[in-house]
């Protein structure tokens, strides 16, 4: 049985495919302010690097394969305008 652990990082180009970045999303509901409590409420899975270096993500919610992971879509929901991420690098 294989076994892994995740350790938090704090640079996103530390991260290699198949890691994983938390973020909370503002709350459009709530007029897109940031939610009070500390809950992470979207990941992204690292599944490839930019020419910079910086990371690409695939995610399920918009069917969306290799975006930037802080990309900016003229939302104020979008991944770049979240009020924190965290991310997660899965140790060998």
């Amino acid at each position: 049985s294989v076994s892994r652990a995740g350790e938090v990082v704090q640079d996103a180009r530390r991260l290699k495919i198949g890691d994983l970045i938390f973020y909370r999303l503002r709350d459009a509901a709530k007029g897109y302010a940031c939610p009070q409590e500390a809950t992470y409420n979207h990941t992204t899975v690292v599944s490839g690097f930019a020419e910079d270096g910086s990371p690409l993500v695939s995610y399920h919610s918009n069917d969306a394969l290799h975006v930037p992971w802080n990309a900016r879509n003229g939302s104020q929901g979008s991944l770049g305008n979240a009020c924190s991420v965290l991310f997660i690098h899965i140790k060998d």
